[in-house]
C-alpha cells in the first residue's frame, strides 16, 4: 500500500513537472515569434490589434488586418496632406512616368501583397534599405491596394511637383508644399548612434526610463549635432556668450574648424541616445531641413526646447506626427535669434521645475503612447488606402511578366 501511494506520488509529480515545462516552453515560443513586443503594449491596449501577430514567414502566416484604427489628428494630417490631389495619375502634364520623375528617390510597386522596386536613382542606399524593410513589414501585417509610389528619402524635395500627375511621398515638408508626409526611414533602421532604429531604441529606452530620475539629471540644456544651420549655430553662439561658467548648456556642434573626429572622441564630445537621458532639458535644433532626432528626445521624458530659426525660416518643416504636439504641452519653442528672450524662457523654465516636468511628460506619451511601431504601420496603411481611392490606375501583375520584377530588382537593387 505504501509503494502504491509513493507511485502515484510519483506519477503526480511527473505530470505537474511536464505541465511546468509545457506552459513555459509556450510562452517561450509565443515570445520568439511575436514581430514586437510594442504591438502589445500594455499602457495602450486600444491600440493593438486582435489578432496574434507571429514572424512574417511560410511557417507563420499572418491573418492581414483589413483596416486599423487611427488618431483622429493623425487621420486629418492624411486628409490634408490630399487635398491638392482630387484624381492621381502615373504620368505628368507632359507624359513623363511616374519612374523618371527626379523627385523620386525610388519608385516602388505594391502588387498583391508583394513589394517589387521600379527604379532607383537615389545614391544613399543605406536609407533604401530601410524604407524596404519598413513597408516590407507592413506588407506582413496590413492589408495593403495595388499601388506604385514615388518616394523621396531626401532631406527635403526640392524639385517642382507636376500637379498634374502624382504625389511625391516625402519625410518631410514645408506647411505649403504638396508632398505627401509618411514615416521617415529611420523607423526601421539607421547608420550611426541610432543603428537599432527607432523601434529597437524604443523598447532600449522605455526599459530604461525609471533609471532616468528627473531631480538627479543634469540640468543643463543638452544638444550636439552638425553645425549645418543657423539654428545650432546661433544656439552654440548663445551657450557661449551668456553661459561663461558652463552651468546653463552643454551644446557642442561641429563645424569647419573644430570637425576632428580624434579629439571629440577623447573629448568625449559625443553622446549615445541613452546619455542624452542623462540631462533634464535637452535641444532638438532644426537642420538645414530635416532632423529625425525629436522622437527619441521625447523617450527620455526630459523637457525638450525645440529651436527654430524665423529668421532664415518662418516656417518648420513638418513631419506626418507634428499635428500632436502643442508648443508649451508638449515642448518648449524658442528662437536663437532673439538671444534676450531666449534665455528668459530658458531661465524661467529651469526655475519651475514643476511645470518643466510637466511638459516633459507630456512629450514623453507621445512618443510612448502614440509612436509605436503599430500605429506606424496604421499610418501607412491609410495613406496608401486614400492614395489608392484617388488613383486612376492600379498596377496589375497579369498585365506584366513577374521575371521582369525580378530581374530588374536584381539590376536596381543586388541586396
Amino acid at each position: 500500500m505504501k509503494l502504491d501511494k509513493q507511485i502515484y506520488f510519483f506519477m503526480f509529480l511527473v505530470a505537474g513537472l511536464s505541465f511546468v515545462t509545457v506552459v513555459i516552453l509556450t510562452n517561450s515560443f509565443r515570445q520568439e515569434h511575436r514581430i514586437h513586443s510594442d504591438y502589445s503594449h500594455p499602457e495602450n491596449p486600444k491600440q493593438a490589434p486582435r489578432i496574434s501577430l507571429v514572424k512574417f514567414s511560410d511557417e507563420f502566416p499572418v491573418q492581414l488586418v483589413d483596416r486599423c484604427e487611427l488618431n483622429p489628428v493623425l487621420l486629418r494630417r492624411i486628409k490634408k496632406d490630399f487635398e491638392p490631389w482630387p484624381v492621381i495619375r502615373n504620368t505628368t502634364s507632359k507624359g513623363i512616368p511616374l519612374t523618371n520623375l527626379p523627385q523620386c528617390s525610388i519608385v516602388l510597386r505594391i502588387a498583391n501583397q508583394q513589394l517589387y522596386i521600379l527604379s532607383k536613382k537615389d545614391p544613399v542606399s543605406i536609407r533604401v534599405k530601410a524604407l524596404k524593410l519598413q513597408i516590407h513589414d507592413l506588407l506582413a501585417t496590413h492589408k495593403i491596394p495595388n499601388v506604385d509610389l514615388c518616394i523621396s528619402i531626401q532631406d527635403f524635395v526640392m524639385e517642382e511637383v507636376d500637379m498634374h500627375g502624382a504625389p511625391v511621398f516625402a519625410m518631410d515638408k514645408l506647411p505649403k508644399d504638396p508632398h505627401i508626409l509618411v514615416p521617415d526611414f529611420t523607423f526601421s533602421s539607421y547608420p550611426g548612434s541610432y543603428k537599432q532604429g527607432y523601434v529597437g531604441m524604443r523598447k532600449s529606452l522605455l526599459k530604461k526610463k525609471d533609471e532616468f530620475i528627473w531631480r538627479k539629471r543634469d540640468r543643463r540644456v543638452f544638444f550636439r549635432g552638425n553645425g549645418n544651420s543657423s539654428a545650432r549655430k546661433k544656439l552654440y553662439h548663445l551657450s557661449k556668450q551668456y553661459d561663461k561658467a558652463n552651468t546653463i548648456f552643454d551644446v557642442w556642434v561641429s563645424t569647419s574648424t573644430n570637425l576632428d573626429a580624434k579629439e571629440a572622441m577623447e573629448n568625449r564630445v559625443f553622446r549615445t541616445m541613452e546619455e542624452h537621458c542623462n540631462y533634464t532639458y535637452l535641444a532638438h535644433a532644426e537642420g538645414l531641413f530635416y532632423s529625425s532626432k525629436l522622437k527619441y528626445l521625447m523617450l527620455c521624458k526630459s523637457l525638450v526646447f525645440w529651436v527654430h530659426d524665423t529668421s532664415v525660416r518662418p516656417n518648420k518643416t513638418i513631419e506626418f506626427w507634428y499635428d500632436l504636439l502643442v508648443p508649451w504641452k508638449h515642448y518648449v519653442p524658442i528662437n536663437p535669434s532673439n538671444a534676450t528672450e531666449t534665455m528668459q524662457i530658458i531661465n524661467m523654465v529651469r526655475s519651475n521645475e514643476d511645470e518643466a516636468f510637466r511638459i516633459a511628460e507630456n512629450g514623453f506619451r507621445i512618443s510612448r503612447d502614440l509612436l509605436t511601431p503599430w500605429n506606424i504601420r496604421c499610418y501607412w496603411q491609410h495613406v496608401l488606402n486614400e492614395y489608392a481611392s484617388r488613383a486612376d490606375w492600379a498596377p496589375n501583375n497579369d498585365q506584366f511578366d513577374l521575371e521582369d520584377f525580378e530581374t530588374n530588382i536584381a539590376k536596381v537593387d543586388p541586396s
